[in-house]
């Protein structure tokens, strides 16, 4: 019995995307948000953009951790490229609360009242640009 319970004990669940970037986009709400989960492991898969996983979340800092928790799933947090938006003070506490988990995150410096978000970004691993782009329905 305790040599089960040891064997369970070393079981230790691995990234499933262990060695690339994954990009979160962030769509800001008042009460959720919505992270939807980018790379081109994940792209190939699905096909399209609008076929990846995506998360909603509350706007505490329980739901920032089941956020934490769905990144660990797909890679390091080491590998993880945050991009949020801004809408007006309720990114705040996801922005500090990423800051203290060490997740690089971008924040559009002229943030536009519309549901598109498209970014270039340089991923670290392959020094390639990647265009990373997320749309909601409004």
């Amino acid at each position: 019995m305790a040599r089960k319970a040891v064997f369970q004990a070393q079981l230790v669940s691995l990234p499933m995307l262990a060695h690339e970037t994954l990009y979160v986009g962030i769509d800001i709400g008042k009460k959720t948000h919505v992270a939807g989960f980018l790379s081109v492991t994940l792209l190939t898969r699905h096909q399209r953009f609008e076929h990846c996983p995506a998360l909603t979340f509350e706007n505490s800092r329980e739901g920032f951790r089941s956020l934490i928790d769905r990144i660990r799933t797909y890679v390091p947090l080491t590998q993880v490229q945050a991009v949020l938006e801004v809408t007006g003070h309720y990114h705040r506490a996801l922005l500090q609360y990423l800051q203290e988990v060490d997740i690089p995150k971008s924040v559009p410096p002229n943030p536009r009242p519309c549901s598109y978000l498209a970014l270039h970004v340089v991923d670290m691993l392959t020094k390639n640009t990647v265009v990373v782009s997320f749309r909601w329905p409004l």
